[in-house]
């Protein structure tokens, strides 16, 4: 009765594989279907952990969820701190002043894209140009910029020599002579910075991918042009270029020593 039983089920197995061959074809005996034919008859009889594993169990409690929400169309950021799997809701804290929300766990959505994560960048100029389809601020393009994952320094560029930023700014600035460039520039071309368009950020936020960064880099032509005198070709010395292993004094005789020469 067993053997009739299993048997019928590996016909009905065979008959949705090939409907039109086996559909009066005699089937063996159970003895005589192969041992592989067996194995896979008994995984697709078998429901997998898998199709059984409920929504819930894929969240956790102090994990960062996105959601959106009937209301709000627009994809929101929160933390999951409460989970009530019969009743299919999970509460999510938005801010630290705005009380928790209910959301429905339909509602949760994989959290975006951040092509500009780990990126820091410094803005400098007025973004905002003739003939640009999208007039871009600064503030805009620093809340673009948040959004993708990265962050905006508003301070003091001389304090982070020895970081890598990149620097977004119109090419109208770069084109001015030296003299009349803001301090920001000269001090980020003195370190070595990449200077770029703000078409990167709109291009990362429009296709949701890092962008290749040759193909926003600036012309530099007007200031690698400056003279030999001019102020965006003295060399600047971060802290971990002056002092080796801590020796500070060292370090200082040697700025002092490039001074001079410099001077000369």
């Amino acid at each position: 009765m067993e053997n009739q039983h299993t048997r019928d089920e590996f016909q009905n197995f065979l008959r949705k594989c090939s409907p039109s061959v086996l559909a009066d074809t005699d089937i063996p005996p159970i003895d005589d279907i192969p041992e592989q034919a067996r194995v896979q008859l008994n995984q697709t009889n078998t429901p997998s952990s898998q199709d059984n594993k409920t929504d819930h169990q894929a969240f956790r409690r102090g994990q960062t969820v996105v959601f959106v929400t009937d209301e709000n169309r627009e994809p929101t950021k929160g933390m999951l701190i409460n989970l009530t799997p019969r009743k299919k809701h999970v509460t999510i804290a938005t801010t630290s002043k705005d009380r928790p929300v209910i959301v429905p766990l339909n509602c949760l959505r994989e959290p975006p894209p951040l092509p500009l994560k780990d990126q820091t960048f410094v803005i400098s100029g007025s973004l905002v140009e003739r003939g640009d389809k999208e007039k871009l601020t600064t503030e805009k393009v620093t809340f673009i910029i948040e959004k993708l994952g990265s962050k905006v320094c508003t301070g003091d560029v001389q304090k982070a020599a020895d970081a890598s930023f990149v620097v977004i700014t119109p090419q109208k600035e770069l084109n001015k002579a030296t003299h009349k460039v803001n301090k920001t520039l000269i001090m980020a071309y003195r370190l070595g910075w990449q200077f770029v368009s703000k078409t990167k950020v709109i291009e990362a936020r429009d296709s949701n991918i890092i962008p290749s960064m040759s193909n926003h880099l600036l012309d530099l032509t007007a200031i690698r042009n400056a003279p030999d005198t001019d102020v965006v070709r003295i060399k600047f010395f971060s802290k971990s270029a002056m002092i080796n292993n801590h020796q500070t004094v060292r370090g200082h005789r040697e700025l002092k020593k490039q001074l001079r020469i410099d001077s000369n």
